[in-house]
């Protein structure tokens, strides 16, 4: 895995946010950038990250208020539930044995109305499903949707059943790979939807515990 991946800043969730989030905790925080700028720009008053890799962890104290170090399908958080207002899953669900009964865990630890983001690589994007149809290839690397590291693989009807079997209800889906220009947009109207799941990257999914569901951003 690419150690910028533990820097990198999740600003493409912003469209996503709630309006209002006391408490945002992180499966996967990595050295807690995403936190970080989340609380610099007001978005929450408290960060909580969870982090596999000690080392990452380590760095992390610096920028999230409560930093745990662990195995989130081996540990229980610290943390009281019903009290976080944001959970975010960022390209972390992949990586887990058991991705279903991890999110029927971390649900417990939202208050009822709170928000989930997750983001989940789509397996149908082009350079995975193109060299395996034709040329019978399907090869690991250090990153990317085959990142060796990778242990489940989702398209866009399972990841939405993923997070939707953990209780929460879905109300926003965003895609991202297929551009925004008024051109590229115009086209994502006209092609079939099963070309159009070649071109997009991943998905970003969006779910509330319970029955309130918030207005959906325009994409």
């Amino acid at each position: 895995m690419n150690d910028d991946y533990y820097y990198y800043v999740r600003k493409e969730i912003l469209p996503l946010l709630p309006l209002e989030s006391n408490v945002v905790m992180e499966v996967g925080c990595g050295a807690g950038e995403t936190l970080n700028w989340l609380k610099k720009t007001g978005t929450c008053l408290k960060t909580i990250g969870i982090e596999f890799n000690p080392e990452i962890a380590a760095t992390a104290k610096e920028n999230v208020d409560l930093i745990i170090s662990g195995d989130i399908e081996q540990i229980d958080p610290d943390v009281v539930e019903g009290s976080v207002d944001l959970l975010l899953c960022l390209d972390v669900l992949e990586h887990l044995r058991d991705p279903w009964k991890t999110l029927n865990k971390l649900s417990k630890y939202l208050k009822n109305g709170g928000t989930i983001i997750v983001s989940i690589p789509n397996v149908r994007y082009k350079s995975v499903l193109l060299p395996l149809v034709f040329n019978s290839k399907w090869e690991y690397s250090t990153s990317g949707h085959l990142d060796i590291t990778h242990l489940r693989f989702f398209v866009r009807k399972t990841a939405i059943s993923l997070v939707e079997g953990a209780g929460f209800s879905v109300d926003c889906v965003m895609e991202t790979g297929l551009g925004k220009s008024k051109k590229t947009l115009l086209i994502n109207k006209i092609i079939p939807e099963f070309i159009k799941g070649l071109f997009v990257k991943q998905y970003l999914i969006r779910g509330v515990k319970g029955d309130i569901a918030h207005e959906s951003p325009t994409m």
